[in-house]
């Protein structure tokens, strides 16, 4: 969707309602999602008016009153209304099983009834709060007339006829004027699910494309070439493809969303692009409840597994690097540890202190006992060092996240050690030894005619 930058009314004029929905489990990342889409159109500092419409269920006074307090300092250009909607959810049929209720709960299906819950709007916008606002958004939803023919605007996913749904621009008249509302009860009475439901299948052709910045995900950054095939799990279209190292340089929103291997910043404060997040947080009220909640985890508790095992796949075994690279990371996060050290040690002690002391000890042992006495006295410190401080260290921590992985992701772990601790280098070795005593084309000639080899 293209921008929109000469406007028919005055900037004044201008009013953007946008809705969002949570209860108590995400009130803390809401508050995040609030503040940070409320300093972006501070910094844009254009006139225009906001009203964030919280639809919620289960917050007490004091929940409804920071996020109020969130709100206050912005009051100028936005107004904040809290509203209770358990009432209208109970008017929803349930169409989900019961295990899929324990994560989440009809709340996910509010934007499809935001034409009936607000009806003096012709159009508005739907946010989830598993976001953080980096840029403000409104010449794009200003742009949209009052004909225009389109049920929503959203960014599309990988696959056809689908949109994903964590932000939308939502046009009410049009909505209401095709039934839109009483077509989706209908649907919702006839379907039983176990995950979340689109909705928007039979909207097609009347559903409009935002740019991919209004969706980025993550673990777009750590994509090299967009221009290749992608997985269909990367949720990026192809008309995209043009324009996503734009969109990762300027993201309009950025979505924690849970999708192949990405977890939510309140639970793993330390995966990509978690410092947004934290740093909207710590802006907000809630910061302090959010580092309550992490203090109070009992060791060995099931949330602390929860945190070990999210650590040992984020940062050790992640699902998206490959074994290669597993085992490449895996040696360098211990050389970069024991590096640190040695480069503590110098910037300590400063470089030529280090060294005439290190030399001056070198000397004295070798004068006294030999070179063979000091390589076995040097060599024993040095295996006292490892095994007291950073091997011993790394290796405890390491292995210590292996037996809480999933048995596959054992037997895949152990393939990678096999494969590039011993095979490769046993390989190298052998190869290198032939050579050496040039028996290298024998050998190459045998295992051709054993079959062990081809001739290419």
């Amino acid at each position: 969707m293209t921008s929109f930058s000469s406007h028919s009314l005055k900037e004044q004029d201008f009013h953007i309602p946008i809705a969002f929905a949570f209860d108590k489990n995400y009130l803390i990342p809401a508050g995040a999602c609030l503040y940070s889409l409320l300093e972006s159109i501070a910094k844009a500092n254009k006139k225009i008016r906001y009203t964030l419409h919280a639809l919620v269920v289960g917050l007490n006074e004091e929940d409804k009153a920071k996020l109020n307090q969130i709100a206050e300092p912005f009051k100028e250009f936005a107004a904040l209304e809290v509203k209770d909607i358990e009432p209208f959810l109970d008017t929803i049929p349930n169409p989900f099983d019961e295990d899929f209720t324990k994560r989440f709960s009809k709340m996910v299906l509010v934007k499809y009834f935001l034409a009936d819950l607000f009806p003096k709007y012709s159009k508005m916008v739907w946010s989830d709060v598993d976001v953080i606002f980096c840029n403000e958004f409104s010449a794009d939803f200003l742009s949209i007339k009052e004909n225009d023919e389109n049920y929503f605007y959203g960014v599309l996913g990988g696959g056809e006829r689908h949109v994903l749904e964590g932000f939308l621009f939502c046009n009410l008249d049009y909505q209401r004027k095709n039934h839109f509302v009483s077509k989706t009860h209908a649907l919702l009475e006839e379907n039983k699910a176990t995950e979340e439901l689109d909705f928007t299948q039979w909207c097609w052709p009347n559903m409009k494309a935002l740019g991919i910045e209004y969706c980025v995900f993550p673990y777009y950054y750590t994509v090299k070439d967009f221009s290749a095939s992608l997985p269909e799990n990367y949720f990026l279209h192809e008309i995209y493809k043009k324009t996503i190292s734009n969109a990762l340089k300027n993201p309009i929103i950025i979505h924690y969303d849970v999708w192949w291997g990405a977890v939510k910043p309140w639970d793993y404060p330390f995966g990509l692009k978690a410092d947004l997040w934290l740093n909207a947080l710590a802006k907000t009220p809630f910061m302090s409840d959010w580092i309550d909640s992490i203090a109070r985890v009992e060791i060995g508790s099931e949330k602390w597994h929860r945190y070990h095992s999210i650590v040992a796949y984020h940062y050790y075994f992640p699902l998206w690097k490959t074994e290669e690279q597993i085992a490449h990371d895996a040696f360098k996060t211990f050389l970069d540890h024991y590096f640190s050290c040695i480069h503590a040690a110098i910037k300590q002690e400063n470089l030529g202190m280090f060294l005439n002391h290190y030399f001056s000890h070198a000397h004295a042992e070798i004068k006294e006992n030999s070179l063979e006495a000091f390589l076995n006295h040097y060599f024993s410190h040095a295996h006292a060092e490892i095994k007291e401080n950073s091997l011993e260290a790394f290796l405890n921590h390491y292995f210590s996240h292996v037996y809480r992985l999933p048995k596959n992701a054992r037997k895949k772990l152990f393939r990678v050690f096999v494969k590039h601790c011993i095979l490769i280098p046993f390989k190298s070795l052998v190869g290198k030894t032939l050579r050496l005593l040039k028996l290298h084309a024998l050998a190459k000639k045998i295992l051709i005619q054993l079959k062990l080899l081809k001739k290419s």
